[in-house]
């Protein structure tokens, strides 16, 4: 069952472009449940690849389990690119991450179907499991052939406006199948809330 919860702020330091590192940012971002708690600094230094500038970013453990879940968005700042598009992208060229398998994997989250997309990746400091979708206006995919009909509709005024790149992140255990289900477990059991935070953090920034 889907609890609800308040929000906190952490610090987090986020990685500007060319790997600098900007001031420590606070972050709201939603309390765990399920006896999962919110870590004030980062346990990895890995992050995807994001072709905007708006991030958010935080951690969470249970016991031994680690998982990160960040948010990414067209703000003022840089942009490479478009967000839609951007689902399948995790590290840039010549980049020391290396994707070592890809899958298309279906889940199911606050009463929602969809597929996202995943990646196992290898680097410097370890190896992880990574899922990827978007946020568009309540409509969650990863496909880049659908997430742009949304952005035409909500252009018109047909469909709701927000875009959100939305990923979460876990250490690769033994393999993506032994990993795979703590990442479908937490979305289970925090799928609303991160769905009401990623639409709140789509909305347009004064």
């Amino acid at each position: 069952a889907l609890v609800a919860a308040s929000l906190s702020p952490i610090a987090i330091n986020v990685a500007g472009v060319g790997g600098a590192e900007q001031s420590p940012r606070s972050v709201a971002m939603i309390v765990p449940t399920d006896g999962w708690q919110q870590l004030d600094t980062a346990p990895w230094s890995w992050q995807p690849a994001a072709m905007v500038g708006g991030l958010e970013r935080a951690f969470f453990r249970r016991g031994e389990e680690l998982v990160s879940v960040e948010f990414q968005y067209a703000d003022a700042g840089f942009s490479l690119g478009e967000l839609i598009g951007s689902s399948r992208m995790f590290n840039f060229p010549n980049d020391p991450w290396h994707i070592v398998e890809r899958n298309k994997v279906p889940v199911s989250s606050a009463g929602t179907d969809f597929a996202v997309d995943e990646v196992a990746i290898r680097g410097p400091s370890g190896e992880y499991l990574a899922w990827s979708w978007y946020e568009l206006g309540g409509v969650r995919t990863s496909n880049d052939y659908r997430g742009k009909l949304q952005q035409a509709a909500a252009s018109i005024g047909l469909a709701q406006p927000g875009e959100i790149r939305v990923l979460m992140v876990t250490p690769l255990r033994l393999d993506s199948d032994s990993t795979r289900p703590l990442l479908q477990a937490f979305l289970q059991s925090h799928g609303q809330l991160l769905h009401e935070h990623a639409r709140r953090a789509s909305e347009p920034k004064n």
